[in-house]
């Protein structure tokens, strides 16, 4: 079993699934998170986390160092323009997991971003063109979950338009 901080891995108690979680945390730590971009090493790390890995492990820590270096400025630099809030989300969940008190400046800093880019209607998107996407809008709201949880200013009023979205903020993905 894989160390975590606070003491050993518990099993799933079905040894087959237990078998499973070891596989998928083999194939996370392949080589092949070496030329992957950084959303995808958190996105990793934070399962790996997860199952128990500790936070000290090699990976969670570049993980880690990664989303902070992203949301240390006034400003969160997402990776790329599509999946700005998938990071966003992954990037907040991650560092709130691990350390919400030391993550508390890079998290306020995700939670302004997250609201600075919410529409009107409530949603998310990744487009100007498109009424709003679900898997965004709840990547947006984990991430405002995860930045509340540490402590930060989350605005009521996002958090209503999120939960009451407007007749024209239909799906545009499922």
């Amino acid at each position: 079993m894989v160390q975590a901080a606070e003491g050993e891995r518990r099993s799933t108690t079905v040894p087959r699934f237990d078998a499973a979680v070891e596989k998928g945390l083999a194939y996370l730590r392949q080589e092949r998170t070496a030329g992957t971009h950084g959303g995808e090493q958190v996105l990793a790390a934070y399962a790996m986390y997860k199952c128990g890995v500790a936070k000290t492990d090699g990976l969670i820590q570049k993980a880690l160092a990664e989303a902070a270096g992203r949301s240390a400025g006034p400003r969160y630099q997402p990776v790329g323009s599509y999946d700005h809030i998938y990071g966003a989300g992954v990037d907040a969940m991650l560092m709130a997991d691990i350390d919400k008190e030391k993550y508390v400046p890079n998290l306020q800093v995700i939670a302004n971003y997250v609201q600075s880019v919410q529409r009107s209607n409530g949603s998310w998107s990744d487009t100007p063109t498109t009424a709003g996407d679900i898997s965004m809008s709840q990547y947006a709201v984990l991430a405002l979950w995860a930045c509340q949880r540490a402590g930060c200013v989350i605005s009521p009023e996002c958090v209503e338009r999120a939960a009451e979205p407007t007749a024209d903020s239909g799906p545009t993905t499922t």
